[in-house]
């Protein structure tokens, strides 16, 4: 995204459309392959409002911060994401 030079709400706005498109992908997934139980609905409902948490304090710090420093967390973020799923992947 970096190289698509996006200013800092126009990178925080890709990401939560990102974010949003394979959130319904995953949904429509597992609705379609009878993913969908009562103990994956509450943990879903529990992680949306995790997810709701993260972006009000995102966007209170998003707001004080320089777009070189929030880019920055951002991929250091993604490559944390990245680097968990690689460990997951070989053990």
């Amino acid at each position: 995204m970096q190289a698509l030079n996006l200013e800092k709400d126009e990178l925080v706005q890709a990401l939560a459309i990102s974010a949003f498109v394979s959130s319904v992908a995953l949904a429509l997934g597992l609705g379609l392959n009878n993913g969908l139980n009562g103990a994956v609905a509450i943990s879903a409902m529990v992680a949306l409002a995790g997810a709701f948490a993260g972006m009000a304090i995102g966007k209170a710090l998003r707001s004080q911060l320089s777009i070189m420093t929030f880019r920055r967390w951002v991929f250091v973020g993604l490559l944390a994401l990245g680097a968990s799923m690689l460990v997951r992947f070989v053990l």
